[in-house]
C-alpha cells in the first residue's frame, strides 16, 4: 500500500512539472488574455454599482461581459482559457482526492480497528484481539463451547545420558610390589588401548616371590620360565597381561614398554631401559 502511495505522489509531481513547462511557454499570451478578462470584470462590476446595489445582478451582468469578450479571443487563446480551466477546477482536485483517499485507507489499515478487514486476518479474529463483543446484525456472537478433547499428555524428561567413559576401570588386581613407574607407563598404554579398540586390559601376572617362581618354574616345559632368582617379575620389573594382541603391541615403544621375548612370551613387557 505504501508503494503504490509513493507512486501516485511521484506521478503528482511530475503532473505537476509538466504543467508548470506548458504554463511558462505559453506565459505572454495568457497573461494577456486574464488580463483583458480581469479588466472587462473590473469595468463591468463598477458600472453595475453605479447602476444598481444587487450582488446577483452584479455577478450576472459581469459573467455575459466576460463571455462576450471571449468570444473575441482567437482560437489558440479560447484553447489556452480552456487548458487552464480543465487542469485547476478538475484535473488537479480529482488527483487530491484520490491521493487523499488512498492516504486515509493506509492509515486506517494500519491502525486495523474492530469491524475492518484486514489482510490475512478475519473481522472476528480481530475483535477477539481487543477483547470486545462483536455485534452481528444487533446481536452478539454466540460464546464457542470449551472442547471436550483430552489434555495433553505430559512429556516427561529424558533421563541424561551420561558422557562416554574416557577411561577405562582402574587397576584393582597384582599391582602388588610393582615398580611404579612400570605400573605407570602400563595404565597409560591400557588407557590408549581403551580409547582406541575399547579393550580393558588387565595384569594377568605382576609381581612374584621367588617360591612363586621356583614353583612355575617346575611346572612348566623347560623354556617357558625362567629359574628362581632370573626373572624380571621377582623385582616387580615384569607384567603379562591379557587380552593378548599382537596390534596392541605396535604401541608400546610409544609409552616406554618393550618385549623382551616376541613370539615366545608376547604378553611379557618391561621397562625399555632395562633392555
Amino acid at each position: 500500500m505504501e508503494e503504490s502511495v509513493t507512486i501516485l505522489r511521484r506521478g503528482i509531481w511530475l503532473f505537476l512539472a509538466g504543467m508548470n513547462l506548458l504554463l511558462m511557454q505559453v506565459k505572454a499570451s495568457y497573461r494577456r488574455v486574464v488580463e483583458q478578462i480581469i479588466c472587462d470584470y473590473r469595468s463591468v462590476i463598477r458600472r453595475a454599482e453605479y447602476q444598481t446595489g444587487g450582488f446577483s445582478f452584479k455577478l450576472k451582468l459581469a459573467f455575459w461581459e466576460i463571455l462576450k469578450g471571449a468570444r473575441n479571443l482567437s482560437k489558440k487563446e479560447k484553447h489556452l482559457v480552456l487548458h487552464g480551466f480543465l487542469v485547476f477546477f478538475v484535473i488537479i482536485p480529482m488527483i487530491s482526492a484520490v491521493y487523499l483517499t488512498a492516504a486515509a485507507q493506509a492509515r486506517t489499515m494500519s491502525e486495523s480497528p474492530v469491524g475492518l478487514r484486514v489482510p490475512g486476518t478475519s473481522t472476528v479474529s480481530v475483535a477477539k484481539r481487543q477483547n470486545r463483543a462483536l455485534p452481528s446484525r444487533g446481536f452478539l456472537l454466540p460464546k464457542r463451547k470449551p472442547s471436550s478433547s483430552p489434555p495433553p499428555a505430559k512429556i516427561e524428561p529424558k533421563p541424561e545420558q551420561s558422557p562416554p567413559q574416557q577411561a577405562p576401570p582402574m587397576l584393582t588386581q597384582n599391582t602388588q610390589n610393582l615398580n611404579p613407574e612400570l605400573l605407570h607407563r602400563f595404565d597409560a598404554f591400557r588407557s590408549f588401548i581403551y580409547l582406541r579398540y575399547k579393550v580393558v586390559l588387565e595384569i594377568r601376572s605382576g609381581w612374584r616371590s621367588t617360591e612363586e617362581q621356583a614353583q612355575l618354574y617346575n611346572s612348566l616345559p623347560r623354556g617357558y620360565a625362567n629359574p628362581p632368582g632370573t626373572s624380571n617379575h621377582e623385582r616387580g620389573e615384569a607384567i603379562d597381561y591379557t587380552p593378548y594382541s599382537a596390534e596392541y603391541n605396535k604401541y608400546l615403544r610409544m609409552f616406554g614398554l618393550y618385549n623382551p621375548y616376541p613370539g615366545h612370551e608376547n604378553w611379557h613387557i618391561e621397562r625399555v631401559e632395562l633392555h
